[in-house]
């Protein structure tokens, strides 16, 4: 079984990669329909890569059941319980990914003369909701502790006797998704069927017939799903009813048969999709036949020719370290470059910093945390005033730092703010005001700490061996979400207001009649800040869930809440930069254009190195004069 599972998501991954490398690779093909299935796409590659992690580990311990001990460690059930998460994350993104490809085609068949419909900023949002409610909808699993270590299996999985917990998420991946796909389906039958009739459909009918053809595509993968998720559903179902108790690898059999689905489920997209199958196909010709001219090429090449090696890129994983690689590139880009230098250039600049130094901060603490994680049998548990020391700091680090994320944003909503409504006053464009606003700024983040540094509100925490502030400390948790998330939310979401209002009122009334552009770019500009903010506050969501299950006494956050927290901190700083550097168009041309010379630089040295080879010719002698 765990071969199996292995070898059909190891199929999951390598046909995922390919979709979304041809997808991101080709400009043209990367319309709305492209993009929906490239959301299904990365679901599908992030269940198949989760569900080949789950095979290998549970390989290694049948391998290794009898060498090591039936007690796991903390970091090892962390991880375990990690990978389970990420398997329910994962396949409820795929099947809402399926529901809002059913919604496009909708709107293609019925509300085709809508064109802000089929604008691709609706369905960015969608997908952010889309995975923003599959990480959500685990919230209730996690903090009720219903995903459990089951030993003989060694995953981390819901008990199936766990009615409640199977319940609940057979409701919200199953039910609710499955039951909208249908209704889009019957609506959109319905409809065509009836303006057939009608010959309304005079002019479009074979778009129309073909809309249907693409809905029912979405419906055949979502019955690969239901179908290859059977015995899943026979073992629930089996156990609900006491009939007969699921067998003893019921999970396993479960796993093996989602690794098939996901395998299958991207062969089909692949399939489906025909400008994605052509391409794969001319690839494979083209290799088919530069592979024979290579070889051609090698028989008659020169013999004492030297091979230069290829450099191997290398890889990062890990959230932090690709923060603060991106960031380091951003600011050495506006610092370089002296024409980049702009007000609009050094506010984001001031948000790069910030989300450098929390970068850099979640990093160190995420290598103690390890360290600590590696060594806690060595180490004695009593932690050294160096250690101490340097533990509060980290943590102090991390709320100033955010602080001064936040309130960066302000700042630049405020430049928004003046380049809509102020803009015929020059003296308010004037940098020196902004570098006095930034020097503001940080000196608040690092004033605002001082009541939790005098109260010593912050402490260790032994069993996660990080320095935070407690949850049950609620004055010291309601200050800091007051100060860091309230009153910069509200100046935002204030100044917003006024904005969009103002170019509303001038529109009406004509005075944006030579400035239009500019001032629709300004709000642009700060619905981009809004995205930034967004995606901090989505990611900081499990952070805030616990604060508030613990002021009303619901529940008690679990063990490692902080350690979970950071994680998604983490993401978000990630996030963040690389929106950033995606919005700021002038750096990421440079970037592009550096990648570019780069890729050039090789071809030039190679042409340079073969054009100088000096061929020698070989002097042959005819025998017959010699004789």
């Amino acid at each position: 079984m765990n071969i199996t599972t292995l070898f059909f998501s190891s199929i999951g991954i390598i046909f995922s990669l390919i979709f979304i490398f041809i997808i991101l690779y080709n400009r043209s093909l990367r319309t709305i329909p492209n993009i929906l299935t490239l959301n299904s796409a990365i679901a599908i590659l992030l269940l198949s890569s989760d569900t080949f992690s789950i095979g290998i580990y549970v390989l290694y311990r049948d391998i290794k059941r009898r060498q090591l001990q039936m007690e796991i460690e903390m970091k090892s059930l962390f991880l375990c319980h990690l990978r389970g998460c990420i398997a329910h994350i994962s396949f409820c993104a795929l099947v809402y990914s399926y529901a809002i490809q059913a919604c496009y085609r909708l709107v293609g068949t019925i509300f085709y003369h809508r064109v802000s419909y089929n604008h691709l900023r609706i369905y960015v949002y969608a997908i952010s909701i889309q995975w923003s409610f599959a990480i959500l909808q685990l919230l209730p699993i996690i903090l009720g502790n219903n995903q459990i270590y089951i030993k003989h299996e060694y995953l981390c999985q819901i008990a199936i006797e766990n009615s409640k917990a199977i319940g609940y998420i057979c409701f919200t991946n199953y039910l609710i998704p499955l039951t909208i796909i249908m209704i889009i389906y019957y609506k959109i039958t319905r409809s065509v069927r009836k303006k057939e009739n009608n010959g309304a459909y005079k002019y479009n009918i074979h778009r129309v017939r073909r809309q249907v053809v693409l809905i029912q595509r979405i419906v055949i993968l979502i019955l690969v799903l239901l179908v290859l998720g059977g015995p899943y559903s026979i073992f629930i179902i089996l156990e609900a009813l006491s009939i007969k108790r699921a067998p003893s690898y019921a999970h396993r059999i479960g796993f093996m048969f989602i690794s098939i689905a996901c395998a299958s489920s991207i062969i089909t997209i692949i399939y489906f999709a025909r400008s994605i199958r052509k391409m794969i196909i001319e690839f494979l010709s083209i290799k088919k036949k530069s592979l024979q001219r290579n070889e051609l090429q090698r028989l008659n090449s020169i013999r004492n020719m030297e091979l230069t090696p290829k450099r191997m890129p290398m890889s990062t994983t890990d959230d932090t370290c690709i923060g603060i690689i991106s960031s380091l590139i951003f600011i050495f880009i506006i610092l370089y470059n002296r024409s980049l230098r702009t007000i609009a250039n050094i506010l984001t600049l001031n948000s790069t910093a910030a989300i450098l130094i929390m970068s850099s901060d979640t990093l160190a603490i995420g290598i103690y945390v390890l360290y600590r994680d590696i060594k806690r049998r060595q180490l004695q548990m009593e932690i050294e005033m160096k250690s101490l020391f340097l533990c509060h700091v980290c943590g102090y680090i991390a709320h100033m730092s955010f602080g001064a994320l936040v309130y960066s944003y302000v700042i630049q909503a405020c430049y928004r703010l003046v380049g809509t409504i102020f803009y015929h006053q020059f003296s308010y464009n004037n940098l020196k005001i902004y570098m006095y606003a930034i020097c503001a700024q940080w000196s608040f983040a690092i004033l605002q700490l001082l009541p939790i540094i005098l109260g010593n509100n912050q402490i260790y925490i032994k069993h996660e061996y990080l320095c935070q502030i407690a949850f049950e400390n609620s004055k010291a948790i309601g200050y800091l979400c007051v100060t860091n998330y309230l009153i910069p939310l509200t100046i935002i979401m204030i100044i917003y207001y006024k904005i969009t209002r103002s170019v509303r009122e001038k529109e009406n009334n004509g005075t944006y009649r030579y400035n239009i552009h500019r001032t629709r770019r300004q709000v642009v500009l700060t619905q981009r800040i809004l995205i930034l903010i967004a995606i901090l506050f989505v990611l900081g969501g499990p952070y805030t869930v616990f604060i508030i299950l613990e002021a009303l006494s619901i529940a008690s956050p679990p063990v490692y809440s902080h350690r979970i927290g950071f994680m998604f901190i983490s993401v978000a700083s990630t996030l963040s930069i690389i929106t950033i550097i995606y919005f700021a168009r002038s750096v990421s041309e440079i970037i592009v254009n550096s990648i570019s010379i780069k890729k050039k630089m090789p071809q030039k040295y190679e042409l340079q190195r073969l054009n100088s080879i000096k061929l020698t010719p070989i002097m042959y002698t005819n025998r017959s004069t010699h004789k």
